[in-house]
């Protein structure tokens, strides 16, 4: 009875079939593991700004931090969790590089790189740079950020122009293709 999404459908009756298998091999012994119907696979959704849209979204962002935090991940696509990674040690003016990678950072699949500073970035850094408080990048009023999702939803809403913390890595992505 409960009005939610075919992904979430999806998901609750994976966990069920999930714990059907460990209990016929672990818990109260089922003889055999029934079959469990699963909607089919959402169609994923990867969304990009044009330039028009990333214009009017950028303009919506009022507060610095998260303005810092959309010129970076539009022009470097590095993932959200990077981003508000990020120290000032690790962003080299004079070589004009950032290195998202954090010291004792196990590498992964999802490796973090060192990128060039874009034109477009530069000045909104160096910005940055000069009203700081603290060792983080993306900071406010003096404390790390450790969520930008609030500061992307008010924008969305003043802007018209739904974006997310990842719709940056993809339009960013796009607009290097392009």
């Amino acid at each position: 009875k409960r009005a939610m999404a075919p992904a979430t459908v999806r998901y609750e009756l994976l966990q069920l079939s999930t714990a059907m298998g460990w209990a016929m091999h672990n818990g109260p012994k089922l003889d055999k593991k029934p079959k469990v119907w699963l909607p089919s696979l959402p169609e994923k959704k990867v969304r990009h700004l044009d330039r028009a849209e990333m214009g009017k979204f950028l303009a919506a962002v009022k507060a610095d931090h998260a303005r810092l935090y959309v010129m970076i991940g539009l022009f470097t696509m590095a993932r959200p969790s990077a981003i508000l990674d990020l120290t000032w040690d690790r962003v080299d003016f004079m070589r004009r590089l950032i290195d998202f990678t954090p010291p004792g950072h196990v590498r992964t699949a999802k490796r973090r790189v060192v990128l060039p500073i874009a034109d477009e970035l530069l000045p909104e850094l160096q910005k940055g740079r000069a009203a700081s408080t603290t060792e983080w990048v993306i900071e406010r009023g003096g404390k790390r950020v450790a969520c930008i999702k609030k500061a992307f939803q008010a924008a969305s809403e003043r802007s018209g122009v739904h974006a997310t913390p990842y719709t940056l890595r993809h339009t960013g992505a796009v607009w290097a293709v392009e």
